[in-house]
């Protein structure tokens, strides 16, 4: 059995639907057999147009998806560099007083951020919020070293925009893997109508090569 990819799969539709099209002759000898000019305009290049648009889907949602990837690699890795970067001077400049450490959640000495995101997401939300929690004194040391509220905003709309980023990224994996069986669905329908119609033309137009040729059937 002859294997054909999608493309030359599409290819052998177009050729045999457009090569019958454009030949008077193929369009007399195949209306005997239902094949009219309206049918093979209307359903035949219907199913190509159907195919071509499933198969640009497809390769736009796995681009779609690349990219998304790599966005989300980013966006996880700069989130966890900036709270990396919050908990190392919370310890530095609270080294001497475990009671503001306590406070700001890190009383686990060496403590290191969770691996996992689903954890990592939970752990910076919830340093972040103790901050906001903590005794003035704790906060306004803070905020003499750079990380006062707003920058422990700017650090919170980084954990929040990873979780949507990881939501979007779900969902164009989620596209892409509809996208392939759509393809290959729109491909399965062509494959039937070309198969049925270059075996009618076979028939149609036996000691006729040329004519054959032209729908990209070779004559025997």
């Amino acid at each position: 059995m002859t294997y054909f990819s999608r493309a030359q799969r599409l290819e052998r539709g177009k050729l045999a639907i457009h090569g019958a099209l454009a030949q008077a002759d193929i369009l007399a000898a195949l209306v005997d057999y239902g094949y009219t000019q309206a049918d093979l305009s209307t359903t035949g290049v219907g199913l190509i147009s159907a195919a071509e648009e499933a198969l640009t889907t497809q390769g736009t949602t796995r681009g779609t998806k690349a990219v998304r990837s790599i966005t989300d690699a980013d966006s996880e890795q700069e989130a966890r560099q900036a709270i990396s970067d919050y908990v190392k001077l919370c310890r530095a400049i609270f080294s001497g007083d475990p009671i503001a450490i306590s406070a700001l959640g890190l009383s686990s000495p060496g403590r290191t951020l969770p691996e996992g995101r689903v954890a990592f997401v939970a752990a910076a939300r919830s340093l972040l919020a103790a901050a906001d929690v903590a005794p003035e004194t704790v906060q306004a040391k803070l905020t003499l070293r750079s990380y006062g509220p707003a920058k422990r905003a700017e650090l919170a709309a980084l954990i929040e925009a990873l979780t949507h980023s990881e939501v979007q990224q779900r969902l164009a994996q989620a596209n892409a893997q509809q996208a392939t069986p759509d393809a290959e669905a729109a491909l399965k329908a062509l494959d039937a109508y070309v198969r049925e119609l270059r075996t009618v033309a076979k028939i149609a137009l036996k000691g006729r090569p040329q004519l054959l040729e032209a729908m990209g059937i070779k004559a025997h």
